[in-house]
């Protein structure tokens, strides 16, 4: 198996970071924070570092390709059915074509740092605000905290838990409609 290593960058202190990717690298600054990758299949990923764009490889991670440009957060990759959704910066962003091509969702909240789904359900964390989309509407969830973070129970789509700022963990059984901490 490969590893992973990112682009290499320069620091304003003159150091070096990283190490180059490959052809398919044309982004010149990168700061390791950390890394999230999403399998597609055997030796398939798409990988993004901390507030990075969104790469793919098809070969075990010894050549990348740049599928989405843009400032994205590294926990903000999920698959719902055949459709992948990527949190960026601006917002949600959908493929259905395995990684290769992705579009905005119109009308997603912006700052996209987690995405889960399960069944017909996407939760995300947005600017600080739980979110959730279970069709043609994303509805956010009035919890009066900052959430951290979210997952959605792989076997009951209904079920999911967020951890925020200052208040612990909360969770809800019925997709967010009514929350507990």
């Amino acid at each position: 198996v490969g590893t992973v290593a990112e682009p290499t960058a320069t620091s304003d202190d003159g150091d070096k970071h990283g190490d180059k990717h490959g052809d398919d690298s044309d982004i010149d600054e990168w700061r390791r924070i950390g890394m999230s990758v999403f399998i597609l299949g055997t030796g398939q990923f798409l990988a993004a570092w901390d507030e990075g764009p969104l790469w793919r490889s098809d070969n075990w991670g010894e050549d990348w390709t740049l599928v989405l440009d843009g400032s994205g957060n590294r926990s903000a990759l999920a698959r719902r059915g055949e459709a992948i959704y990527a949190g960026m910066s601006d917002g949600l962003y959908v493929s259905v074509d395995e990684g290769w091509t992705f579009s905005l969702v119109e009308g997603s909240p912006h700052s996209c740092n987690q995405v889960s789904a399960s069944g017909d359900n996407l939760a995300m964390t947005c600017e600080g605000a739980l979110w959730m989309h279970s069709g043609e509407e994303f509805r956010e969830i009035d919890v009066s905290v900052d959430i951290e973070s979210v997952a959605i129970a792989p076997s009951d789509p209904n079920f999911l838990v967020a951890g925020t700022v200052e208040s612990g963990v909360l969770w809800s059984a019925d997709g967010g409609l009514t929350v507990s901490f």
